[in-house]
């Protein structure tokens, strides 16, 4: 009999995995997508589970909220210097103690290999990575799986989109699993206090018309170009009032610029 998602105690008295542990070091110092999608998915799976917590650093000395929406967010105390190593004890003493069913991980090199290698020879747990950045871009990150000792231990491995597959695969040499990234259009609610008219006027665009705003590395995997292409449809239906805003630098600079400038809206 299939299980109904939306009743999530009925989910619960049938569950195999009673606790998750999501280790995203800098959920409190960095407000980017790793951090954002990290802790989405452990708000998301608190409805299906006794007890979701994130460890994340808290540098001495630095105030922080730690705004946890049901989510037990445990703040390692960490010194300036030196951090991962001092995270790396603190990960060690969580896991031993606490006894996670799952463990989910964004990185190796920011001190979680070496306390999941030994938690490993005392404890059983599920060990997830979830690669939030391409392999083309930070090469380095996924090599740090093999190079601290990690990624024969790792039980499923996750991208967040499908271009992002195949080189994660090719890597790791196993088959990778896709949950692909939602957007929460409540972080990006226009200000009241904004003045649009006149942010219009400063950038040369009419009060009527429409503003589309991609705030991205200039890379070809972020899809500018299809919102480019679709633009340029949109003027052969007599469609004009609307301006694509791109803010960003990254390798494909000059693809883009080019592509602009060969297009109907440059």
């Amino acid at each position: 009999m299939k299980e109904n998602i939306s009743n999530p105690e009925k989910l619960k008295k049938n569950k195999k995995v009673s606790k998750i542990l999501f280790i995203i070091p800098f959920l409190t110092m960095l407000n980017r997508g790793i951090e954002r999608s990290g802790f989405n998915l452990a708000k998301a799976l608190k409805s299906y589970v006794d007890q979701v917590s994130i460890l994340c650093w808290s540098p001495f000395g630095e105030k922080r909220k730690y705004i946890g929406n049901g989510i037990n967010v445990i703040p390692v105390k960490l010194p300036k210097y030196f951090s991962s190593y001092f995270a790396s004890l603190g990960y060690l003493i969580y896991l031993l103690l606490k006894k996670p069913d799952v463990v989910v991980i964004f990185y190796a090199g920011h001190g979680e290999a070496w306390p999941i290698r030994w938690a490993r020879k005392f404890i059983n747990f599920h060990l997830s990575f979830i690669a939030g950045y391409p392999i083309e871009t930070v090469p380095h990150r996924f090599q740090e799986f093999k190079t601290l000792g990690i990624e024969s231990l790792l039980d499923s491995i996750i991208v967040k989109s499908p271009a992002m597959k195949k080189g994660v695969e090719t890597f790791f040499n196993r088959p990778v699993q896709i949950i692909t990234n939602g957007i929460d259009t409540d972080y990006f609610k226009k200000s009241k206090g904004m003045n649009t008219v006149g942010l219009k006027h400063e950038l040369g665009i009419s009060p009527d018309s429409l503003v589309l705003l991609t705030v991205a590395a200039l890379e070809k995997r972020k899809g500018m170009h299809y919102v480019i292409n679709s633009l340029e449809r949109l003027q052969t239906e007599n469609i004009s009032n609307v301006n694509y805003i791109i803010l960003g630098n990254g390798n494909d600079r000059q693809y883009f610029e080019k592509l602009v400038k060969e297009s109907s809206l440059g």
